[in-house]
C-alpha cells in the first residue's frame, strides 16, 4: 500500500498523466485495492533490484504509472522491496522503488507477480506515464 503522502501527490500528478492511461473509476466494491490506472500490455526486459538479495530479470506482462505485472524464473516473496531501471526515453533510466504486492506460482515453471511503485519522484512519474503513451500509440 502506498504511503499517504506519496499517494496525495500522485493524485495531484494525475493530471499529467495521459488521460487514455488513466482508469475509469470502479464500482465500489469491498476489496482493498481499486486500480487508479489502466493496465497496458507491454513486454520489457528488466533488472529488479532486491534489497539484500540478488537481482534478477523480470519480464512485464502489463505495465501502469503505478506498478507492473510480470514474470520471472526466480522466486520472490510477497512484501519483498525491490528497485527497477524503468525506461522513458531510448537509452534512459529512471529508478524506481517498490514493493512486491502479490507472487504466485504460474505456468511452465514461471513465477508471476505484481510490483506497486512506492517512491518516484513527480517527473519520473510524468516521464514513465509519457513513455507508456508513445509505446502504445505505435501499435
Amino acid at each position: 500500500m502506498l504511503s499517504g503522502r506519496y499517494q496525495d501527490r500522485k493524485e495531484v500528478l494525475m493530471d499529467r498523466v495521459p488521460k487514455k492511461i488513466q482508469a475509469e473509476p470502479h464500482f465500489p466494491t469491498n476489496l482493498p485495492e481499486q486500480r487508479r490506472y489502466v493496465r497496458i500490455k507491454m513486454i520489457i526486459g528488466l533488472t529488479c533490484h532486491r534489497l539484500g538479495a540478488q537481482d534478477i530479470n523480470i519480464f512485464s506482462d502489463n505495465v501502469s504509472p503505478g506498478g507492473i505485472k510480470f514474470t520471472t524464473h526466480a522466486h520472490m516473496n510477497r512484501g519483498e522491496e525491490v528497485e527497477l531501471d524503468l525506461p522513458v526515453e531510448p537509452g534512459q533510466y529512471t529508478r524506481v522503488a517498490g514493493k512486491l504486492a502479490w507472487f504466485r506460482k504460474g505456468a511452465n515453471s514461471c513465477y508471476e507477480g505484481g510490483i506497486e511503485f512506492e517512491m518516484m519522484d513527480d517527473a519520473a512519474l510524468v516521464a514513465w506515464g509519457k513513455f507508456i503513451e508513445r509505446n502504445v500509440e505505435k501499435k
